[in-house]
């Protein structure tokens, strides 16, 4: 799976990228700020299989940047996890709102994480399934 993966706190990245090599994730791709994140999407020449966002961060939030992405046509269906310390049930119905498939609190419990990243596979699966279908 094709991982894109966005937030603004270089060590939370680098906790992630050991987390997602530790599940079998190794196609993973970092950016630190939304700006960065619209960038790698225009210029990528594969389409992201998942795509993780901090609710968080400076300038654009990733509840915008969700909906940003959302608005792209080759990523209408793509996953999106939020993955963010917020807990107030606020920011939670925002990033769904904005077309969030699911949500992850920080710290990462490696369980949890195995998990959600198992549902974000199957439904990356599906995704590719009706795409044939089609």
């Amino acid at each position: 799976m094709r991982i894109l993966a966005v937030d603004d706190e270089p060590i939370f990245l680098d906790i992630l990228d050991v987390s997602l090599k530790g599940l079998g994730f190794s196609d993973v791709s970092y950016a630190y700020s939304a700006k960065e994140a619209l960038r790698e999407l225009d210029v990528s020449n594969a389409t992201f299989d998942c795509i993780l966002l901090d609710i968080r961060m400076p300038g654009m939030d990733g509840v915008e940047l969700c909906q940003r992405i959302r608005a792209m046509s080759r990523y209408r269906r793509v996953p999106i996890m939020m993955v963010t310390s917020m807990s107030d049930r606020h920011y939670i119905d925002g990033a769904f709102a904005a077309g969030a498939t699911d949500y992850l609190s920080k710290p990462i419990d490696p369980i949890e994480l195995k998990v959600r990243m198992g549902v974000m596979e199957r439904l990356t699966m599906e995704g590719l399934r009706n795409q044939l279908l089609e």
